[in-house]
């Protein structure tokens, strides 16, 4: 509704950002960017450039800010410092592209890809904001490691992660529902009471050392998912498919596992006092050396398989004598 936003180019003038030529190519859905190389530090505040080609370009530190992007494909390229505050960018594909400490904040990127390729470039994005980012359904797929990545207050429900590392992420009030993870690591990364995993689906993927303290997992699954020397008092993981986890060494303490499957998990010198248990399926569970002073084990379910040997405590409704 305002006067058109400026679109300078390096060394170049600063025409209106629609439909004006950077590098002889009009600004405008559908354009081809991709002989341009050079973008870096381009204004296009606002530009509509749905479905354009933005491959094999450096947008390093250029202004997309309320930028219609629906559909744009991003591929080989890099984007370092931009800011894609606000865009529209829903659909949009990012392959191989470098985005380190690039903003995506309360951008729109419902189905958007982030995706590796066979070049596999280091840091993809690292330092990269998605605060308050509307993301459901998003995919990253094949990312290498990526550290300090911000998806604090973002919208990921139904989004799937397949093969990415997130190292010392931030999750904190996302929205993780329905979220698919597969062969991921999100090691040191940061969750908490306002994070909710409820009907998550994820598997082989670690969050060892991760802060999840008060964070709802419930009814979700985490198969072959290593939460070692995770901090996860009072969190919930009621009703949660847990089958061969590993909590070696967490801090559980307080945790809620009610009807969970623990089916072969491993607690070894894991703090579980005052967590409960309860109507657990605990077939194979290890709690060997673990603190379990006040675990609640009522009504769990092959509770004599459970092996206490070396725990500390009186767990209550536990048949097995420690």
């Amino acid at each position: 509704g305002g006067a058109s936003p400026s679109a300078s180019t390096a060394g170049g003038a600063s025409p209106s950002a629609t439909n004006m030529a950077i590098c002889n190519v009009a600004v405008q859905p559908n354009a081809d960017f991709s002989s341009c190389r050079n973008l870096s530090g381009v204004n296009w505040v606002g530009a509509d450039l749905r479905a354009a080609i933005l491959d094999n370009v450096d947008l390093s530190y250029a202004n997309l800010r309320c930028a219609q992007l629906e559909g744009a494909h991003f591929g080989t390229m890099k984007a370092n410092g931009a800011d894609f505050s606000a865009a529209s960018a829903g659909s949009t594909s990012f392959v191989d592209a470098t985005l380190t400490a690039a903003r995506f904040d309360s951008a729109d990127l419902r189905f958007a890809t982030f995706e590796g390729g066979p070049l596999g470039l280091p840091d993809p994005l690292t330092d990269t904001s998605f605060v308050r980012a509307n993301m459901q359904n998003v995919k990253f797929t094949v990312l290498e490691d990526s550290f300090r990545t911000s998806f604090d207050q973002a919208n990921l429900a139904n989004a799937q992660m397949d093969m990415a590392v997130f190292i010392k992420a931030s999750f904190s009030g996302t929205n993780l529902e329905r979220v698919a993870m597969k062969t991921c690591d999100l090691a040191d990364s940061i969750f908490d009471s306002t994070t909710r995993f409820s009907g998550a689906n994820v598997h082989d993927t670690e969050f060892m050392r991760a802060r999840m303290a008060g964070t709802i997992l419930d009814t979700s699954v985490f198969t072959m998912t290593s939460f070692m020397e995770a901090n996860l008092e009072r969190a919930s993981l009621r009703m949660t498919d847990l089958t061969f986890a590993e909590f070696n060494k967490a801090n559980a303490a307080g945790a809620d596992f009610a009807l969970a499957v623990l089916t072969e998990s491993d607690f070894i010198g894991a703090n579980v006092e005052g967590a409960s248990f309860r109507g657990a399926t605990v077939l194979n569970a290890n709690f060997a050396n673990a603190v379990v002073a006040q675990a609640d084990f009522t009504d769990s379910i092959n509770a004599s398989t459970v092996d206490l040997v070396g725990a500390q405590g009186s767990p209550i409704g536990m048949p097995t004598k420690i």
